[in-house]
């Protein structure tokens, strides 16, 4: 909006008698005015001192000229319909506009208008007083352009920036970016001053109300805190303000920009968890090597006293503390694989009995309140899997059953042969055509809000409170689904249950063989000697044992160092070296280098708990092979065979 010339008094229309002098001598003339006479028709008839000054015309040659001298050309029609307006009668006070000077530079003035009538009241001319108001009108350039610099910055930008006047306590200006972030008006700001610090978190509001308070005025207000927007949504958020002083001093505004650090903070979250992960991992890799020293001897002990015990009772006990072994191995397995991003090793695997198995540990261990139901038919597809990643997906599965039935509810084990069409495939997101084993885990449960089921995928999403749940059990599924280039779905409904379907691709070739594993043809030494390492004393004397029940020769030390006073003795008879990796005083890839050096072809098997941390392979710079801890006796003398008789190729376990 432009503001008024301010020129004096209004004048309309003047009256002039007979005789009198020029029209602008009958108006009180101002200094720097320009006071100018012209005919209806628009000839100059006068021209005052202050108009030769502003126009650089004299009135010599001004007078008599049509007031066109001074009017640049694009505004010659504004300057008709004014005059015509003043013809008619109608009073044009003022207006503003531009102006040609001499020289031929343009001016901006401020116009002021007043008929000229003779004593019958017939208009005879006009008289015009222009005062110049160039500076004025480049100042308000100056501040549009300025003010049109600041919209488009402020505008452009993802942050919203506001500024408060404390004069009025009001919210002078903010950004449409709040439209964006806070998900609402800014008019709602301008309305009610309250109302940025009513959107925000209550359990941030204390924080940001002393924030504001303690620092807001000497320009230390630095604060992230979380808002809620209108639809429940949380979002998190960065703020700074600093304050504006006038020319006294005191401060008046308070401007500040504010950004949405959601994704950020996600970020923060997701990394700080995964440092927890490493951490665990590097705990997992430290003990791991102790547990499995601990399951060692346990699964080579269960394999010689299956050859000293007959009855049937005694056999029974054998195979559960087998399967147990083979469990906890599996189980560091697992969790190493976890931590490490490690698949397992995939063997065919008849699932009919990881699910018999899971349905044990539900009965046992789940609350009477939730029945079990199974659907497992005995003609189950074979699958190419790990079967522990596979029962830590159906056990995944079973826990958030159970933990969505809180006051009871029937939990359904369902696993099915299908064959997919193109048609069916394809009306299932992640879907091929094939043969596939459904896998299915059902509850009556409390079921899934549309909301939350939109991220029950996300790695660390939990609806469970703090302390119960990781957020991991259902990113852990999918994950593990997809190493197998399987799929899953959910089917869910709030207060209807749970439906999740997890499908892998069977493997129709096999169909033939089974998951149960049988001993390998052992073969027995010819008395080679056999230099065992290992830090672990049961592990020796039971890895001793069957070496020499199954005819080697075997000398045992408990460390690299032992180990290198032993081989410098019978080095020339000793024919393989079994070293654990993991010692204290002198390492076995330190052993190992050094007994190469002067052995070069002498084979070497390496042996850990910790599989995690050597590749299959090249496990160590010197090994000729490398075996997992815990192993059986089969795995056991099968890389002793193949290292002393087969191929020079290592057999790796």
């Amino acid at each position: 909006m432009n503001a008024p010339p301010n020129p004096p008094a209004e004048a309309t229309a003047l009256t002039v008698k007979p005789g009198a002098g020029p029209p602008y001598a009958a108006i009180v003339e101002f200094p720097g005015d320009a006071v100018i006479g012209k005919t209806p028709e628009g000839v100059i008839t006068s021209w005052s001192p202050s108009a030769e000054k502003l126009f650089g015309y004299t009135a010599a040659e001004a007078v008599g000229q049509h007031v066109q001298i001074l009017i640049p050309p694009d505004w010659v029609h504004e300057e008709r319909h004014i005059l015509a307006r003043v013809a008619q009668g109608e009073g044009v006070n003022e207006y503003e506009t531009v102006r040609r000077r001499k020289d031929g530079s343009t001016i901006h003035v401020g116009v002021r208008l007043a008929a000229v009538k003779d004593g019958h009241g017939q208009i005879v001319g006009v008289t015009k007083i222009a005062r110049d108001i160039t500076a004025r009108k480049q100042v308000e350039e100056s501040l549009r352009a300025s003010e049109e610099r600041f919209r488009q910055v402020v505008e452009s930008i993802r942050e919203v920036f506001w500024i408060i006047d404390l004069t009025r306590d009001r919210v002078i200006y903010v950004s449409p970016s709040y439209d964006e972030i806070w998900g609402e008006s800014p008019a709602k700001l301008y309305a009610s001053p309250n109302h940025f610090a009513d959107s925000i978190y209550p359990g941030d509001r204390q924080r940001y109300d002393e924030a504001v308070r303690e620092k807001q005025l000497d320009g230390r207000f630095d604060e992230s805190f979380r808002i809620v927007r209108p639809d429940g949504t949380l979002r998190w958020i960065h703020s700074k303000a600093y304050p504006v002083r006038n020319v006294a001093g005191a401060i008046y505004r308070i401007v500040g920009v504010a950004d949405d650090i959601t994704d950020r903070k996600q970020l923060e979250e997701i990394s700080l968890r995964a440092q927890r992960l490493e951490s665990i991992g590097l705990l997992a890799a430290g003990i791991s090597h102790d547990l499995n020293n601990v399951l060692a001897p346990i699964s080579m002990a269960v394999s010689l006293l299956r050859h000293k015990l007959s009855e049937s009772g005694d056999l029974r006990l054998l195979d559960i503390l087998e399967k147990s072994g083979e469990r906890g191995a599996g189980l560091v397995r697992q969790i190493l694989g976890f931590v490490h991003g490690i698949g397992g090793e995939a063997r065919l695997v008849q699932v009919k009995h990881l699910l018999h198995d899971i349905a044990g540990i539900i009965t046992q261990t789940f609350p009477k309140s939730i029945a079990l139901h199974e659907k497992v038919p005995n003609d189950l597809w074979p699958v190419l899997a790990n079967p522990t990643q596979i029962h830590q997906v159906l056990l995944n599965l079973c826990v958030n059953a159970r933990d969505a039935m809180p006051s009871g509810g029937t939990l359904t084990l369902c696993a099915e042969n299908c064959v997919l069409d193109a048609v069916a495939a394809r009306a299932i997101e992640g879907a091929a055509p094939g043969a596939w084993l459904m896998l299915q885990v059902a509850d009556t449960g409390t079921g899934i809000s549309p909301g939350v089921l939109a991220r029950v995928w996300e790695p660390f999403f939990t609806t469970k409170a703090a302390g119960l749940g990781t957020g991991l059990g259902l990113s852990t599924v999918r994950g593990i689904v997809a190493t197998y280039q399987g799929f899953t779905t959910l089917q869910t409904a709030p207060g209807r249950g749970t439906i999740v379907s997890v499908y892998l691709p069977a493997d129709l070739k096999s169909l033939a063989a089974s998951d149960s594993t049988h001993p390998h043809p052992v073969a027995h030494g010819r008395s080679e000697l056999i230099l065992l390492v290992d830090d672990e004393k049961s592990i020796r004397d039971i890895a001793e044992a069957i070496l020499v029940k199954f005819g080697y020769r075997v000398v045992t030390a408990a460390d690299g160092a032992e180990a290198l006073e032993i081989f410098e003795v019978q080095g020339t008879e000793i024919a393989l070296i079994i070293t654990d990796l993991d010692m204290p005083l002198l390492n076995g890839s330190t052993l190992a280098g050094l007994l190469r050096a002067s052995r070069p072809a002498l084979k070497i098997l390496a042996m850990s708990g910790i599989a995690s941390l050597y590749t299959r392979a090249k496990p160590c710079e010197f090994a000729t092979a490398f075996m997992s801890k815990p192993f059986t006796v089969e795995i056991l003398l099968k890389n002793v065979r193949e290292l002393l008789h087969g191929p020079d190729a290592p057999v790796l376990a």
